[in-house]
């Protein structure tokens, strides 16, 4: 995501939440260097992002940011996701 702009309107919503409970998933992002707590570093798939925030053992958020997700998700404890505007699954 480097250099891009990133709607940031739906962590307006819960701007209690430190960033590093944060996880992100865009469009462009990757799985393979996809890291929690950066927003310049978003997964490409939402169970990529569920899966490395139950490694985190703390409660964790997924931002799903705009796009189309066609995925099975497993969920996992204490791990919330949460769809920003134009996000679909």
């Amino acid at each position: 995501m480097c250099g891009e702009v990133v709607d940031l309107s739906c962590l307006a919503l819960n701007t209690d939440i430190p960033l590093e409970n944060m996880a992100f998933v865009a469009k462009n992002g990757s799985d393979t260097t996809g890291l929690i707590e950066r927003l310049d570093m978003p997964f490409l798939t939402i169970q990529a992002a569920v899966d490395a925030c139950h490694t985190a053992s703390k409660p964790m958020t997924v931002y799903v940011y705009a796009g189309e997700y066609n995925e099975r998700i497993q969920p996992r404890h204490k791990v919330d996701i949460h769809l920003c505007s134009n996000a679909t699954m």
